[in-house]
C-alpha cells in the first residue's frame, strides 16, 4: 500500500512542521486518524466525553488535509467525511496509470528541455 511508503514525507507534507498549531505529538495523533487507526468511538454512554474530542481532533486532520491540498484537486475530496477516505482518495487520483496524462507530462517535460 502507498501509505506505507509515503507515511513519514507526507505527514510532514500534509501536517507541516513549522505549524504552530500543530505540535509533534498533535501530528502523531492527527495522523493516525488519516490511517486509519484512531476510529470514532462507539456512541455509547461510556465514550460520552470521548466522542467529541475524537470528533474535533478528526476535523483538524481534515482541515490541515484540506488546507494543504491543491485548488485543481479538492473537489475530489470536498464532501469526504473522514481523513482516511480523504488520504484514499488521494492515494486513488495520483496511483492510477493516466496514459493521457503522462503524455501531457511528458510533452510538458521536453517543451522545458
Amino acid at each position: 500500500m502507498l501509505y506505507s511508503r509515503l507515511v513519514g514525507d507526507a505527514a510532514a507534507m500534509v501536517l507541516p512542521q513549522s505549524s504552530a498549531a500543530y505540535g509533534d505529538a498533535a501530528r502523531g495523533d492527527l495522523w493516525e486518524l488519516v490511517a486509519g487507526t484512531d476510529a470514532i468511538p462507539p456512541d455509547v454512554p461510556e465514550n460520552v466525553e470521548s466522542r467529541p474530542k475524537w470528533k474535533i481532533k478528526c476535523g483538524k486532520a481534515l482541515f490541515a488535509l484540506r488546507t494543504s491540498i491543491s485548488k485543481e484537486f479538492i473537489d475530489h475530496v470536498r464532501d469526504v467525511c473522514s481523513p482516511k477516505e480523504v488520504w484514499e482518495t488521494l492515494e486513488r487520483l495520483f496511483t492510477k496509470k493516466n496514459t493521457a496524462r503522462l503524455q501531457l507530462l511528458e510533452n510538458e517535460l521536453a517543451m522545458l528541455k
